[in-house]
């Protein structure tokens, strides 16, 4: 397995992973992406959320494409393609646009679309032991939060199946 790190020398404390082959590329610069594409059949892809996200992830698609590669996992938000007012929510429309593009690049294609995740919840911590509640501004939402172990289990399993159907992961 390979992993494909902007800064290696940032990445160092995770290069103790045995079976993973650590490679350093940007996702933006598609000729520093050769080697850690090579001989690939199945990517997990997910960069930062900001400005350049579109730009980081599309570009990366088309170097997949290029490089052969047959499947493309796309980390995603649990909003994108179900109907969500993404006028409202600016990563919201970066993802959407990121999985129409995906869908339309001629690899297999899954995309996971966690709500949230419980880590997220830590930084509340203060406010449920002072008040003994939990308070968000979202109306009656409902969110389905992942644990990173639930997540890491999904990713393991879509980089590494035999046989996976294309389709969107709620």
């Amino acid at each position: 397995m390979r992993a494909l790190v902007r800064n290696r020398s940032k990445a160092s404390a995770l290069e103790t992973h045995p079976g993973v082959d650590f490679l350093e590329g940007d996702m933006l610069r598609p000729e520093t992406l050769g080697a850690a594409l090579e001989g690939v059949e199945r990517v997990l892809m997910t960069s930062s959320s900001d400005e350049r996200m579109v730009a980081t992830q599309c570009s990366f698609i088309d170097t997949c494409k290029q490089a052969g590669v047959r499947h493309i996992v796309k980390f995603s938000g649990k909003e994108s393609g179900i109907g969500f007012d993404s006028s409202k929510f600016r990563f919201t429309r970066m993802h959407e646009e990121i999985e129409r593009y995906l869908k339309r690049s001629g690899p297999l294609w899954t995309h996971l679309r966690p709500s949230q995740f419980m880590q997220v919840c830590f930084r509340e911590v203060p406010t449920m032991v002072s008040g003994s509640a939990f308070f968000l501004p979202m109306g009656n939402a409902k969110l389905r939060p992942w644990t990173s172990k639930t997540l890491q289990t999904l990713q393991l399993l879509c980089c590494t199946a035999r046989v996976m159907r294309v389709r969107a992961m709620k």
